[in-house]
């Protein structure tokens, strides 16, 4: 995609008048139309539902496509502004040095978008608790840290607060600050209940992450 959108900004610096308007105009649609996808589904799409870990022992959120259509939308962008400073280099409008740095800080960007969407960041039920991973760092929450009573509560829809009775096992890794609060690409209530049913219910965690665990667990929050 860095590729096809350079190619793009390149032809379109070769163009005048109105080829260049309306190349120049697909390129700007395209990129926007990316970035208003990513918000719109990081904002709307929240389906009650939990997905199979292939290969792991363990429950996800389900995953939302925001990170993936936000990094094309930025490669997109990137790649047209990176044919423009390299035009800008070869006819001296901007010193080398100036354009080498900035073009370095796109493709920088493009690797952090890109980073954050195949991390695929999200969270977790496994059978020892909750992990919550992020593209900077992760939260391990074990079952027996959360309160018994009432484990979690919706803050929105994308949004769940926790609720601790032993703080002290809650276990950090890399850049992640807080432990309170958790965004989720799950229904944030449904997700919630989820919780709580193996905070309530501690015979069941070996289970889950088979399928037949969660056809269980299905029809047991659908009620």
């Amino acid at each position: 995609m860095l590729v096809s959108s350079a190619a793009l900004g390149t032809v379109a610096q070769g163009l005048h008048g109105g080829r260049w308007f309306l190349l120049s105009g697909l390129i700007v649609a395209l990129t926007f139309g990316l970035l208003f996808a990513g918000v719109f589904a990081g904002f709307r799409y929240r389906p009650a539902m939990l997905v199979r870990l292939p290969g792991e022992a363990g429950l996800a959120a389900a995953p939302n496509p925001a990170p993936v259509f936000a990094a094309a939308g930025y490669t997109m962008m990137a790649g047209a502004l990176l044919t423009e400073k390299v035009g800008d280099m070869v006819t001296g409008e901007d010193p080398w040095i100036l354009g080498v740095v900035l073009n370095a800080m796109l493709l920088l960007a493009v690797a952090v978008q890109w980073r954050m969407a195949w991390v695929l960041p999200g969270v977790r039920l496994r059978p020892d608790g909750i992990h919550d991973r992020q593209a900077a760092g992760s939260l391990f929450i074990p079952w027996d840290a959360l309160d018994t009573t009432v484990a979690a509560t919706a803050l929105t829809t994308w949004q769940l607060a926790l609720h601790y009775r032993q703080p002290e096992l809650v276990r950090r890794r890399g850049w992640r600050l807080g432990g309170q609060r958790l965004g989720t690409g799950t229904d944030a209530g449904y997700l919630a209940r989820a919780i709580q049913e193996y905070v309530s219910h501690p015979d069941r965690r070996p289970a889950i992450g088979t399928a037949t665990e969660l056809r269980r667990l299905t029809a047991a929050l659908a009620r």
